[in-house]
């Protein structure tokens, strides 16, 4: 297997195991094809390493741009840096020939549900779709001051915030 394969998946792997990724793609946020969409990420991702000398910054700014543009998802808990920084990692040992080190180090995984290669239950409707953002909304309101929500975007918190609030 050439390192492109091998790295390929690699971003298969860790972004089956990204919850922003798969819940922006199971509530309908890239439409009817965001799974399709995902694949794609993949494989941009994958390609985007293979042909250029980057760094984990400049994926990690890719990764946050690509999640607004296609999935109207903003990350404010800067999953896309530890994802660009897991993957810059990879790559590294991917590009030295440590393929060893490669599978080893992705069986420490969290084993999880190979989602990109399944397909994805997204909500069925945009009847549904409402339902859950009023049940989420009726919920948020009821612990801090009702929020403006915009049905258009999908806000990605961090459980640090919320365990640090809690102290």
């Amino acid at each position: 297997m050439s390192h492109s394969e091998l790295f390929r998946n690699v971003v298969e792997t860790v972004f089956s195991t990204w919850t922003a990724l798969r819940l922006a793609v199971e509530h309908g946020m890239g439409g009817q094809q965001g799974k399709e969409i995902a694949s794609q990420f993949v494989n941009q991702v994958t390609d985007l390493f293979c042909k250029n000398d980057i760094g984990a910054e400049e994926v990690a700014d890719f990764l946050a741009e690509f999640m607004d543009k296609e999935f109207q998802t903003v990350c404010e808990d800067d999953s896309p840096d530890e994802v660009a920084t897991v993957l810059w990692q990879f790559y590294q040992h991917c590009k030295a020939g440590r393929h060893d080190l490669v599978t080893l180090e992705l069986s420490k995984f969290p084993k999880c549900e190979m989602w990109l290669c399944k397909p994805v239950h997204p909500i069925r409707s945009d009847e549904e779709a409402m339902d859950t953002v009023d049940t989420i909304t009726h919920e948020r309101s009821s612990d801090t001051a009702a929020e403006e929500h915009d049905p258009e975007w999908t806000e990605v918190r961090s459980r640090r915030r919320k365990e640090r609030a809690l102290m």
